[in-house]
């Protein structure tokens, strides 16, 4: 007999979702590099990549290690994501690690440079601006 689909199988699929996530994420920590390697390219490879949960886990993180294999997957996941990874390492880098610091340097290098929209300079923005509507052209005596 099949059981009915409603909100609780949902919640039930979600946690699941959630567990399996907490699983992979803790992967990270195993001394196999194929076992790290693996988990690395899982992580990346979902869509949506779990950014919250990778940076909650970065947080909460004591081990070195496993804080630079975590910054190391959250650099790989590309220009959408710098605004995120970048306010969470640099919640991170006060204080941290001299071997995370340059996990997070290395992390915002491979991000490249944030896109900066082209701004007018003052000379091109004065010589554009309309006149004022009480500038008549004369001095004011």
């Amino acid at each position: 007999m099949d059981a009915k689909i409603g909100p609780e199988q949902v919640e039930r699929a979600v946690a699941g979702i959630n567990r399996a996530t907490t699983k992979l994420i803790n992967l990270l920590k195993s001394p196999d590099e194929e076992v790290r390697a693996g988990t690395s390219a899982a992580l990346l490879a979902l869509d949506p990549p779990p950014v919250l949960a990778m940076i909650t886990s970065l947080f909460k993180a004591r081990d070195t290690n496993f804080k630079i294999e975590i910054i190391k997957i959250l650099s790989g996941l590309g220009e959408e994501f710098r605004t995120p990874v970048v306010l969470a390492t640099s919640q991170l880098w006060q204080g941290c690690d001299p071997a995370v610091g340059r996990a997070i340097v290395d992390a915002v290098l491979v991000m490249g440079p944030a896109p900066v929209e082209p701004r007018p300079t003052p000379a091109k923005s004065i010589a554009t601006t309309p006149p004022c509507r009480h500038d008549t052209g004369r001095a004011e005596s």
